[in-house]
């Protein structure tokens, strides 16, 4: 699978077909990204799915300089559905709650009480941790805070006052405990319990926003103003918004009177600025099906423009239909997601080309199928054959468990290997199949159908 939300494979798709397009140096610019681990890594995948997908419906010019001498990300002249032509000039922008993440550090509060535990020999499954949270600031323009403090802070604290307590629990470790921490703005609680056979967490949600202008999104919007300013005024001004891990474009996030949504920031991130005309909202939907194990991934798209009596000239009924249909056209063109936005950001951040297909494998009438980066990786050195069989389930010593072993033992060997490209997986399948058995290692036997003559054995006297 790719570390991405779309897979690589797809990524160098619309890399190729850029390259008639972008100069060698902007391109370079967002491949050079798309390679470093990091948090540049996403915003970069969506600079160039959208910047492929944007050249496909109309004529593409990127980073061309503005008066003030900004580059917005794309200046785009189409002619729409019904003949008029039209100019879009707009920035591409992706929203994270890494800012919210690194002021809320429960994730480092896990980590640490996991090591911790870990250190003095006990189950890291059996303990637990409450976070005190709650809301600063006036009703509606607030935001949400976790009473914890940063996180060099926070690891220094544990060590400190956590170390002590973890350290008598190893005394009776069949014995449940409780730890509880209030001082100077700091309050959480941490349980024990050798019943436990999972690790639990629980916090206030502080990924939702308390306040129309103090979240991530608008935050976002707002860094891209002075691209677009002066953009010509015959330009339609477009800020695209992508999902870069943010609750906020979530369907699943729920809003309270106390909270708002997406579309409600985009809407007053307009109100307050008339420079721009459209906000384009894109996120990635992601669907369990439980009955077999698998999740389906579909783009979604969100329309915020200004309210009828405070629109520009330039919006007329005809020139926001034209918009509506070049954006849906555009979104078409996208290549399909494979992961969500949350799970590509972390991966984002490692090293490497992401996961394979490892451990999964499909058999049928004497064919084997399994992952050819997982078995190049076996072959190159880079993975154990203890890895490679613990990765199938392959290494509990019951031969029949190994539908290669079975082969072997059969006396049946490779015909032929076939390579069939699985295509978003970032990987392809590596078929063996197999032939009847084969006298170089198994026992010799009389040929298929022979009839055994009768009389034939012993002849005496």
């Amino acid at each position: 699978m790719s570390n991405f939300v779309f897979s690589r494979r797809a990524l160098q798709k619309s890399i190729n077909r850029l390259s008639a397009i972008l100069e060698k140096c902007q391109l370079a610019s967002i491949v050079d990204r798309l390679n470093r681990a990091g948090d540049a890594r996403l915003p970069a995948m969506w600079e160039l799915v959208l910047l492929d997908a944007l050249s496909q419906v109309g004529t593409l010019r990127h980073e061309v300089q503005l008066s003030n001498g900004s580059r917005p990300d794309f200046e785009l002249t189409v002619t729409a559905f019904n003949g008029e032509c039209i100019q879009i000039v707009g920035d591409i922008t992706t929203v994270s709650d890494a800012g919210l993440d690194e002021q809320n550090p429960v994730k480092s509060l896990s980590t640490e009480l996991t090591r911790l535990a870990l250190k003095a020999g006990l189950n890291p499954n059996h303990f637990g941790y409450d976070v005190r949270g709650g809301r600063i600031g006036d009703f509606r323009d607030a935001k949400v805070k976790l009473f914890l403090p940063m996180k060099g802070e926070l690891v220094a604290l544990m060590l400190r006052e956590v170390t002590p307590w973890i350290r008598r629990l190893t005394i009776s470790p069949q014995q449940s405990d409780r730890f509880e921490y209030a001082a100077q703005g700091v309050n959480f609680t941490l349980t024990y319990d050798p019943r436990q056979r999972f690790a639990r967490g629980g916090y206030l949600c502080y990924n939702v926003a308390a306040s129309l202008d103090k979240n991530p999104l608008f935050g976002a919007l707002k860094g891209k103003l002075k691209q677009l300013r002066h953009a010509p005024h015959e330009s339609i001004r477009l800020i695209i918004a992508c999902d870069g891990g943010t609750a906020m474009l979530k369907d699943s996030v729920l809003h309270s009177g106390s909270t708002f949504n997406a579309r409600e920031v985009a809407a007053d991130f307009l109100r307050q600025n008339s420079s721009i005309d459209a906000i384009l909202l894109v996120t990635v939907i992601e669907t369990g099906r439980p009955l077999d194990c698998t999740t389906t991934y579909q783009m979604k798209c969100d329309w915020v423009i200004r309210p009828p009596q405070s629109r520009s000239s330039r919006m007329t009924t005809k020139a926001i239909a034209s918009l509506e249909g070049v954006m849906r056209e555009t979104i078409k063109c996208l290549p399909q997601p494979v992961r969500s936005p949350y799970n590509a950001a972390n991966r984002c951040r490692e090293r490497g080309c992401g996961p394979d297909m490892i451990g999964g494998y499909r058999m049928s009438n004497g064919r084997i199928s399994l992952s050819s980066r997982a078995l190049q990786r076996l072959l190159a050195g880079d993975l154990t054959v203890d890895e490679f069989m613990a990765a199938h389930d392959w290494n509990n010593k019951v031969p029949t468990d190994n539908p290669f072993a079975r082969m072997s033992h059969s006396g049946r060997m490779i015909s032929t290997i076939d390579v069939e490209n699985a295509e978003d997986k970032d990987d392809d399948w590596l078929t063996f199949n197999f032939g009847p058995p084969d006298p170089a290692v198994a026992p010799f036997h009389l040929p298929t159908g022979l009839v055994p003559v009768a009389g034939s054995g012993d002849r005496s006297g």
